[in-house]
């Protein structure tokens, strides 16, 4: 049979539904009852008497079928893929590194993580920290982090690395989107920092940085839930007194060969070294920075730094203390 709807009326339809966010029918029929009269106005609508009477009058069904052909074109189909690039985006441009090889045996290849402050529930949002950890030196960094958002990550490793007293030249993190992202891959573009990850589900990739989760974050602050900006601030207190005192007199051993006789395991450390030592000894540090870590170190006092270390710890577990009555208060 002869068409009801004209050309005209499907081309005054289409700019409609284009312009206005691509409304499905349902809501389309009633935006174009409320809005003819002032659409007809407009000259790129193209819209006459008999368009605008036709208008008011078209059913959901109907706009649906005429707009099909358009819902078809590359245009429309790709339009809600264009979001922000994915964790596994990144997986596919971010080379996987196993192990170090001998060249790359100097100060400056740090592995990064991310220790979660959730307590005994993952909900809602808490406190993390971020571990950044030299594999040859043991030099650490931490931050405190009020969340796994991608922009204070990027921002700590900011800090890192424009405080760090020697050369950031790589970093190597596991999989996590905390890592995996826009800001993070393209900060280290920008500072020609090498950006590698490790193998998924394989934490041994990672070990310099995951023995230091436990050895220095858990057994300084523990396992408790911090979620709150007290607690947020507390933290990061608890950090800048504890990496002086980790990085300049706190000695520590590291792996130099490992065999396996049958069942058992030969481990053969070195010496037990500060961090500020090996980088002393190092022949890949520059002298203008063992004299400045000599500086900085003359300023240190240890048992100051221990009496601060305290203080901000005990401000940590009050601030948790007082968040905890509050609750047995309130229930």
């Amino acid at each position: 049979g002869k068409p009801t709807y004209s050309k005209e009326l499907v081309q005054s339809l289409t700019r409609i539904w284009i312009t206005f966010d691509c409304m499905c029918g349902k809501r389309l029929a009633v935006f174009l009852r409320d809005t003819c009269t002032l659409l007809a106005h407009c000259p790129q609508f193209l819209i006459s008497e008999a368009v605008c009477a036709q208008l008011r009058t078209i059913s959901p069904t109907t706009i649906d079928r005429l707009l099909a052909p358009e819902k078809q074109k590359p245009w429309f189909t790709t339009r809600h893929r264009i979001s922000p690039l994915s964790s596994h985006h990144y997986k596919t441009v971010i080379p996987v590194t196993v192990c170090y090889s001998p060249s790359e045996h100097t100060p400056g290849y740090f592995e990064i993580d991310t220790v979660f402050h959730s307590g005994s529930s993952a909900l809602g949002e808490f406190c993390c920290t971020l571990n950044a950890t030299d594999t040859m030196t043991g030099w650490v960094e931490l931050r405190a982090l009020p969340n796994r958002a991608q922009r204070w990550v990027k921002e700590a490793l900011v800090d890192i690395h424009r405080t760090l007293p020697f050369h950031l030249i790589a970093l190597d993190s596991d999989n996590g989107s905390e890592f995996l992202n826009r800001q993070v891959y393209e900060w280290c573009l920008r500072e020609h920092i090498q950006f590698t990850r490790s193998r998924s589900y394989h934490k041994n990739d990672n070990p310099f940085v995951e023995q230091k989760n436990s050895q220095y974050v858990r057994r300084f602050v523990g396992y408790s839930r911090y979620d709150t900006t007290a607690e947020f601030h507390a933290l990061a207190s608890v950090y800048r007194t504890l990496c002086p005192l980790l990085n300049f007199f706190y000695p520590s051993t590291r792996l130099l060969q490992q065999q396996r006789d049958h069942q058992i395991v030969h481990k053969t450390y070195d010496k037990p070294q500060t961090p500020f030592a090996r980088l002393i000894a190092s022949p890949n540090v520059p002298l203008m920075v063992k004299q400045r870590l000599s500086e900085i170190k003359a300023n240190y006092d240890p048992m100051a730094l221990r009496l601060q270390l305290d203080e901000a710890l005990d401000t940590l577990r009050q601030q948790h203390g007082m968040k905890t009555q509050i609750k047995i208060v309130y229930r």
